[in-house]
């Protein structure tokens, strides 16, 4: 719980216009990563859950994609992002 509510309040930080930013160039972008974190820690749970790691369920996690493109075009605002944050780490 401690390292999701610093990271939660890492988001925070953030601006809207800042969630577009790359670190490095051909890096994930900061809204990527964070997708990405979160997206994995709600693949990991299902996968222990069912008890197999399933590949459709992974590329839900890649911001690379389709599946993951569809989803990162939803979370273009801090808020959106954090709230995505919080339901993946109830799974």
């Amino acid at each position: 719980q401690m390292v999701h509510g610093v990271t939660m309040r890492l988001i925070a930080s953030f601006q809207d216009q800042d969630l577009g930013y790359h670190p490095k160039q051909n890096m994930r972008s900061i809204k990527e990563l964070i997708y990405h974190m979160y997206s994995m820690e709600k693949v990991l749970a299902l996968g222990i859950k069912e008890g197999k790691l399933l590949q459709e369920n992974e590329n839900l996690a890649l911001p690379e994609s389709q599946e993951g493109k569809a989803k990162l075009a939803e979370l273009n605002t801090v808020a959106a992002l954090q709230d995505y944050a919080a339901e993946c780490h109830k799974a």
